[in-house]
């Protein structure tokens, strides 16, 4: 639609490791990409954020698709990216729990976890208003490898190294005061911490319904990147955009499925 021909179209794409440059047909499975545009080539460089993940060097690559030809072709490569502390917690969450006074936080971190150096997931929190300080221990740590995927090429060339979940919960009753702000910190004591973050106890018996009474929630999770419409992506840059066409068909769903109309639906994306 800009009056670039397909053949001309240039990609800078984040790969971990090398194994991607032993693959010839598109796609070579980056964790994340970028269409290069007229103003990206102009100016001489990308304005693009890609979050990095893994033990493993991570590089970015300009890449050329050769639509004839059908191949991949790599035009130039970087060096190896890679963290600078892989014990530092990343991709910090919190959440309400199963009940709705309780808290849940779970952070990822990449470096080595073995018998001999086990992780001791932990949240530090303070009382903004008291300076009083309580410790948050027992949570789980979690991964999963090549050989837990289906197959290729989530197994081969698409594999990414997960590292590690960290996922504790902080139960109510267990120090927090209803409505109050906290200061909040989270890691391993021995290895690494990462905050200050901020967040306000959950309040309890929120609802005065009677038993008659409901209310559905429908929670749409999109933890990556997608084109406008992943229905008609037709090569565009990414954006942080859900597709439309899916949210606007799961609405029509949950009207479809509340046949007596006598409950109240809250979407949340």
């Amino acid at each position: 639609g800009n009056g670039v021909a397909w053949e001309e179209y240039h990609y800078i794409c984040l790969f971990q490791g090398l194994e991607f440059l032993k693959e010839k047909e598109w796609p070579a499975v980056p964790l994340k990409w970028k269409v290069l545009t007229e103003e990206d080539k102009r100016r001489g460089y990308v304005d693009a954020r890609m979050l990095l993940v893994g033990q493993e060097d991570e590089h970015f690559a300009l890449i050329h698709h050769d639509y004839h030809r059908n191949e991949v072709v790599v035009e130039a490569i970087s060096e190896g990216v890679s963290f600078q502390n892989p014990d530092e917690p990343v991709g910090v969450h919190l959440a309400v729990g199963y009940e709705p006074e309780d808290l849940v936080v779970q952070w990822n971190t990449f470096g080595s976890i073995t018998r001999d150096k086990p992780y001791d997931p932990v949240v530090l929190v303070i009382d903004d208003e008291t300076k009083d300080g309580i410790e948050f221990s027992g949570g789980r740590t979690e991964t999963y490898g090549r050989e837990d995927l289906c197959g290729s090429p989530a197994n081969s060339v698409g594999y990414v190294e997960p590292g590690y979940t960290h996922t504790l919960t902080m139960k109510a009753g267990e120090g927090l005061v209803a409505g109050r702000r906290y200061t909040y910190f989270v890691g391993d004591k021995d290895r690494a911490m990462r905050g200050p973050f901020s967040l306000i106890a959950p309040v309890g018996d929120w609802t005065e319904a009677g038993d008659d009474d409901y209310v559905s929630i429908f929670a749409i999770a999109d933890m990556g990147e997608f084109p406008i419409d992943g229905f008609q992506d037709q090569g565009e840059e990414i954006s942080t955009q859900p597709s439309v066409l899916v949210v606007r068909g799961m609405r029509e769903e949950l009207e479809r499925s509340d046949s007596e109309g006598s409950g109240q639906w809250l979407m949340v994306h």
